[in-house]
């Protein structure tokens, strides 16, 4: 063409100006120096340094072991378990023994009530009476037993027997449920469904720590494929500054047109774009790994940068369906807690289904006292003391006995209350029933799933992994007919976008195979 010998021409001009220009502009700084340099400030260059971040390098495990240590949520869950377990304390105390007791003292005086009685037949009485109970509801059969104790002592002015007089009283009952309350009670229902919820939290927390653990395994590999996704974006930057380069020598020898920079140029600004994004999709991955992992004590806790030091490619995975739906049925955490729950529900059934029962108790009765004090020998006229020793020893030492034994009933008639929350319960027994079956049933599709996910997943890795080596292969094949002059700039920049897309489905395809492995897992133990 006939333009073509005047291209170098004109760019030497064009150099020799700018040469010119940045003399011009640098014979003020040549004069400053002569003049000799100006001092510095220390305290501005101290501010001025940049302050290194301290760098935290974990594996997968280290990862997964601090979280289940500084997590904050599962911090929150163990105290669950505490909250659980003080329920339990809270039921057995029903269980425990009471003792009662109690003191009182009384005085009386009573003036004449007819008239053949003088004033001296005033009577005046003192009385002091103490008791003891010690009660307790025994964790079998629904039985109890009751232990009371009493003493006294009563004086006064008219005649008795013993004055003062000293008296002593036990009392032993037991209550035996013969019907209703013989294989279950309030009692022994709330020790029961306690621990059946602390299973439930104990379940829960489990189902918690292993849902932690798959957040964190998930956030590392998402770091990990941030980190490659930027080695990617900067290899294709270096491709494409190259190119450029290329573009501009033959440029400046006269083998290649302007556009063919122009074109490079573009292809340099969108791959500066793609490594800008990756950066910013490595500080935003960073950020979520650091939320589950770091200790929000820490003052770096924003400043800590982390650095994974494991790497992961696709090795292929042998799967049985048969024997991993088998796994997740019986091991699936929130199926247990289906279980538990359906197990709590049928207790709460049982008792009510006790209280539409006959009630039919036995109640067995012992009694014993003793009296003593202090009273006149009708044959030597002489005071003759019975002291509290004897008084009691005739309490506890079978003396005076008396025996009860008794029978009590009682038959709720017409449609109670209970027997509605019986039907009602029912009815919910069945919906859960049918809940677990149905949750059974989601639990294998996803087992199934999760496993087609593995399997497809290794197979896009092996198809996108032949894609990269064929745009490959065809970019080295356009270089060379590029430097032949049988191709043009714009066919080998269409070969290296093809080669970036084909690195970033390769690096995908990696790491969602590498996500379904940890799903694959996850579905066996939880949701």
């Amino acid at each position: 063409m006939s333009h073509t010998p005047w291209i170098p021409t004109a760019r030497r001009v064009l150099v020799l100006i700018a040469l010119l220009i940045s003399l011009s502009a640098a014979t003020p700084l040549l004069a400053q120096q002569a003049a000799g340099p100006r001092p510095q400030t220390p305290s501005v260059q101290t501010a001025q340094m940049p302050i290194a971040s301290p760098v935290m390098e974990l594996s997968m495990a280290q990862a997964v072991a601090m979280a289940l240590e500084t997590n904050l949520g599962l911090k929150r869950d163990r105290l669950d378990m505490s909250l659980a377990a003080q329920g339990i304390a809270s039921a057995r105390a029903a269980f425990l023994p009471s003792l009662t007791g109690g003191i009182s003292r009384n005085t009386r005086t009573s003036v004449p009530t007819n008239q053949f009685e003088t004033t001296q037949s005033i009577s005046k009485s003192s009385n002091l009476t103490t008791s003891a109970t010690f009660a307790q509801a025994l964790p079998w059969f629904g039985s109890s037993y009751r232990v009371n104790m009493s003493g006294g002592r009563s004086a006064t002015n008219g005649f008795s027997t013993f004055n003062p007089t000293l008296s002593s009283g036990m009392t032993l009952t037991f209550s035996q449920p013969l019907w209703q309350r013989l294989k279950i009670d309030s009692n022994r229902f709330g020790v029961e469904s306690s621990q059946r919820n602390h299973q439930i939290v104990d379940l829960q927390l489990q189902e918690q720590i292993l849902q932690t653990q798959t957040a964190v395994r998930l956030a590392y590999l998402n770091l990990v494929g941030a980190i490659a996704g930027v080695e990617v974006a900067q290899e294709n930057k270096r491709t494409n500054d190259q190119a450029l380069a290329n573009a501009r020598a033959r440029i400046a020898v006269g083998s290649a047109a302007e556009i063919d920079a122009i074109q490079s140029e573009a292809a340099v600004l969108s791959s500066e774009d793609a490594v800008i994004v990756a950066e910013t999709r490595v500080a935003t991955s960073e950020d979520v790994l650091r939320n589950l992992i770091v200790d929000v004590a820490r003052v770096d806790f924003w400043s800590v940068h982390i650095v994974p030091t494991d790497t992961f490619r696709a090795e292929p995975k042998e799967i049985d369906i048969e024997a991993s739906i088998k796994n997740a049925l019986d091991n699936r955490l929130d199926l247990q807690v289906a279980r538990r729950q359906l197990e709590l529900t049928r207790l709460n059934q049982d008792l009510t289904r006790d209280q539409t029962k006959m009630a039919l108790d036995m109640t067995a009765q012992y009694s014993a006292s003793g009296t003593g004090g202090t009273q006149i020998d009708p044959n030597t006229n002489l005071p003759v003391t019975v002291g509290f020793g004897s008084v009691f020893g005739d309490a506890f030492g079978y003396k005076n006995p008396s025996w009860t034994l008794g029978l009590t009933f009682g038959y709720p008639l017409g449609q109670t209350s209970a027997r509605v929350n019986l039907a009602r319960q029912q009815i919910q027994i069945d919906q859960a029933t049918i809940d677990l079956k149905t949750q059974e049933q989601n639990i294998t599709a996803q087992v199934r799933d999760a496993a087609r996910q593995v399997t497809s997943g290794f197979r896009r890795v092996q198809s996108t992994q032949a894609a990269l080596a064929a745009n490959e292969k065809q970019l080295e094949a356009e270089q060379r007919k590029l430097a032949v002059g049988m191709a043009s700039t714009f066919d080998v920049l269409q070969r290296q976008q093809l080669l970036a897309s084909a690195k970033n489905a390769e690096l995908a395809a990696r790491i969602a195979y590498n996500q379904a492995l940890i799903n694959f897992e996850r579905v066996q133990r939880i949701r």
